[in-house]
This record gives structure tokens, sequence and C-alpha cells, in this order.
């Protein structure tokens, strides 16, 4: 089951497509990682290796080609869940938690949002 939040700012390997009209995109390296597990400073956050932190790497094709996160669990609670992602299916239809899309339903998802408030339900 994937775990509910607001969206969050958008991420990707490749860089910020035209669709996107978000507040911030982040274009990821192979330095970025996303601090998870037994971690307890600055959980649930994008971080860089380069800087001491170890997680799930945020620099995967194609799953992380485009991006953004779901804003489940922003206190960052150690435990209670972390790196809740929207981004592109890579053809298992099997997550851990995120949601996936096709490539192209996730720009059309990016051309959907703005910085004003939307609600929207993913459902299968």
């Amino acid at each position: 089951m994937t775990p509910s939040g607001a969206m969050g700012y958008g991420f990707g390997v490749q860089t910020e497509p035209e669709q996107f009209h978000g507040s911030k995109y982040v274009q990821v390296t192979k330095d970025d990682v996303w601090v998870d597990g037994d971690a307890a400073k600055d959980y649930n956050t994008m971080q860089k290796k380069s800087d001491g932190y170890s997680g799930e790497s945020m620099y995967q094709t194609p799953a992380c080609n485009h991006g953004q996160v779901i804003g489940h669990n922003s206190a960052g609670t150690p435990g209670t869940g972390s790196a809740v992602f929207l981004h592109v299916n890579t053809g298992s239809q099997k997550t851990a938690g995120c949601v996936s899309v096709s490539e192209a339903d996730l720009l059309k998802i990016y051309e959907w949002e703005d910085d004003s408030a939307v609600e929207m339900a993913i459902s299968k």
C-alpha cells in the first residue's frame, strides 16, 4: 500500500522537462542519495554521498528519469517511512510503496500541477 502525502518537489536524472510547473526541480547526479534505513540524521531527505550520507541512489534509470517526492513523513521520523515517490514505471508494475506511471503519463501529471493546491487521487 502506498502511503499518502502531498506532492513535493520534482527531480530527475534528466533535465527539468518543459511540462514541469512546480516550484522546484532537482537534476540528480550519481552523488545524490535518499537517506533511509537506520539513519537518524536527515532521515527521509535527499543528500550527497560526498557529504558522508548513505541511502538509496537517486541516479536510477528509467525509474528516476523524472519523479516527484510524495511528502509522506515530512517530519523525517526514522522508521515511519521514507523514499516515497511518483516515478517512471520500470515495466515490473511493482514498487516498494511508490506510485509509478509511464513517463508520458508522468509528464502529463506535471502539466496539471503548479504552485496552487491541487488534490489528485490516483487509483488502479
